[in-house]
């Protein structure tokens, strides 16, 4: 299961994406009726639909970088990407218990667990 770790992020990352679409369609509509450009400014409504958006791409880019590292046996940066996944995970539950952090906290020790196979490969 650890081999797919890389793609349960880029699956959440999909997943954000489709909820952010979903949720914020109305801010999102009047982004794009204005231009796109210079749009968000100071509307709370945009700037949410806008950070909550942009963690799709970041999830997805991680994903990437988790597969590479576990057919490349880097230990390094799977390990980096696992503990900081299993923080963000925990103090982002903390503050949104009903959020999606539970399923980054899910995916955390997959990523650490995939860290020490490749560490006992390189053994």
């Amino acid at each position: 299961m650890h081999r797919h770790a890389g793609k349960l992020l880029i699956a959440i990352g999909v997943g954000h994406a489709i909820v952010g679409l979903v949720l914020f369609r109305q801010p999102l509509a009047a982004i794009v009726g204005d231009g796109v450009l210079n749009t968000v400014r100071d509307q709370l409504d945009r700037q949410a639909a806008f950070w909550f958006l942009l963690m799709s791409p970041l999830c997805v880019a991680l994903g990437q970088v988790v597969d590479r590292a576990i057919e490349r046996g880097d230990q390094g940066t799977l390990g980096i990407v696992g503990w900081n996944l299993l923080a963000i995970g925990v103090v982002g539950a903390a503050m949104m218990p009903l959020s999606g952090f539970w399923f980054v906290i899910a995916v955390a020790p997959l990523v650490l667990r995939a860290e020490r196979r490749s560490n006992a490969v390189a053994a």
